[in-house]
């Protein structure tokens, strides 16, 4: 028999405090979702990218030194990645998939158009990186992962397996979510490795590992997340 002071019943958390738990997670990551979302074109759509890379801007100098269409390309990656944020984390909110079906069915299309933009841009300036080889792949790689992810979930949709579905569209958002863990793993990098200035080497030194960082940690969580909930793992083809 226990009683309420009783130290092993008190340990075990609550159903509530488990879904308030969650909601919190829910709510931070969609705020810094839609932070990223509005920050990133509105820093690199307001202004010019010469500008920018005077300013300290070191990604923006890159690019500010490519051809007009790799430029427009950039353009189109922030704006179509920004919107696959903000959308695909909305996507996640229980009372939007039960009360508005309808809703959840037609933004996920606009997610995955988005996605799908994202992933196809971002897989042409990932070849002209800041980071050289190093972003060629990792950028690469989380572009191709991002787009398969996106067709994986949309297909799995339209075919009626739901689970799947849900299991694909966690991954396809972790990856999208690289884009608030670039940042993030930024303000790690460059006081550990560049020495808090981000001038030539020293910035190139706290960007090289990035082009990894943002996506794989987000991989892993996802892939934590979906066996937790009992949802389709990852299998080869044919398995």
């Amino acid at each position: 028999m226990t009683t309420d002071s009783d130290p092993v019943s008190a340990q075990v958390p609550s159903r509530g405090d488990t879904h308030d738990g969650r909601r919190g997670l829910f709510g931070l990551v969609l705020l810094t979702s839609i932070a990223i979302a509005v920050f990133a074109p509105l820093q690199y759509l307001g202004g010019d990218l010469a500008e920018l890379g005077a300013g300290g801007n070191r990604v923006a100098a890159n690019y500010a030194q490519r051809s007009a269409l790799i430029q427009a390309v950039l353009y189109i990656h922030i704006v179509t990645a920004g919107v696959a944020l903000v959308v695909g984390g909305a996507q996640f909110s229980h009372r939007l998939r039960t009360r508005f079906p309808l809703a959840h069915r037609y933004s996920g299309r606009l997610y995955a158009v988005a996605a799908l933009l994202g992933g196809a841009s971002g897989l042409v300036v990932a070849c002209t990186s800041a980071a050289g080889l190093t972003g060629l792949i990792g950028f690469g790689a989380l572009a191709v992962g991002w787009m398969w992810s996106t067709a994986s979930g949309w297909a799995s949709a339209r075919s009626g397996r739901i689970a799947d579905h849900r299991a694909w569209m966690i991954r396809s958002f972790a990856l999208a979510y690289a884009a608030v863990t670039l940042r993030v793993w930024l303000l790690v990098t460059i006081p550990l490795l560049g020495g808090f200035d981000t001038a030539g080497d020293n910035f190139a030194r706290a960007y090289a590992p990035v082009p990894f960082l943002c996506w794989i940690p987000n991989l892993i969580v996802a892939e934590t997340l979906i066996a937790r909930r009992n949802l389709p793992g990852l299998r080869p083809s044919g398995g």
